[in-house]
């Protein structure tokens, strides 16, 4: 097992990081990231627990995943500043790590990622979801097998109050890519939730700029590439 499966292309340009959604493989860039590899170069890799990356052996909060990749960064000499591109979950990290190193970080694009704040206002309707449910059950019995020990998702909490401890979000361009389309099992009321969050994205910075996927839901990078693309390309301008 590696300490984390990665995958560097091009040699030029920007140094463009992806960061994947909660155990996410990096393979969901497949659609994007060989054309931005073009004229820029591109890190793409797993996080802990996901594909040949090793198992967490600590709590996996925000503070411990930047931390993580600002070392493997260093180790593969792949030098700031940073495009980041963050999908769903990754948005959390590429949000902290913005904040606590503001000179390492010239742009972010968020593709459906979360918002700080959205993730407690789900949790106040969860309780009656039956999905939820069932996702919780699940995951308690993965547990007993320590397949994903120090989960992501057990500190999502911790990772917030990282967050906004962390002092103001940078004055740096944004691009937040959105899916307007939703999955046939999130309830109404979560979708509703989920968009009006990512307009408050939008707030984060005065330079941005909103992309709305008509036709995808969740994952625009794998349904609608050709818009991410075109916010990156946008970004790096």
């Amino acid at each position: 097992m590696l300490d984390f499966e990665y995958l560097i292309k091009g040699e030029k340009g920007e140094n463009i990081i992806f960061l994947n959604g909660f155990r996410m493989p990096y393979s969901n860039w497949d659609k994007v990231y060989p054309v931005i590899s073009k004229n820029n170069r591109v890190f793409l890799y797993n996080r802990k627990g996901v594909g040949k990356s090793n198992k967490a052996t600590l709590p996996q909060d925000a503070n411990t995943v930047i931390k993580e990749l600002k070392e493997e960064l260093r180790r593969l000499n792949i030098q700031a500043p940073y495009i980041f591109v963050a999908h769903s979950l990754g948005g959390i990290f590429a949000n902290l790590y913005a904040r606590k190193y503001i000179n390492e970080v010239k742009a972010i694009v968020f593709v459906e990622s979360s918002h700080p704040d959205e993730i407690f206002e789900h949790k106040k309707i969860e309780s009656s979801n039956i999905f939820t449910k069932t996702n919780n059950l699940v995951k308690s019995l993965e547990k007993i097998f320590d397949k994903y020990k120090y989960s992501e998702d057990e500190e999502i909490q911790t990772s917030i109050e990282q967050i906004k401890k962390a002092g103001k979000f940078p004055s740096i361009p944004i691009v937040v890519v959105s899916g307007l389309k939703k999955m046939p099992f999130i309830p109404k009321e979560s979708f509703e939730i989920h968009l009006k969050y990512q307009k408050k994205l939008t707030n984060l910075s005065s330079k941005v700029l909103q992309y709305k996927c008509f036709k995808s839901a969740h994952f625009p990078q794998i349904e609608e590439p050709d818009i991410v693309i075109n916010a990156i390309k946008e970004i790096i301008k």
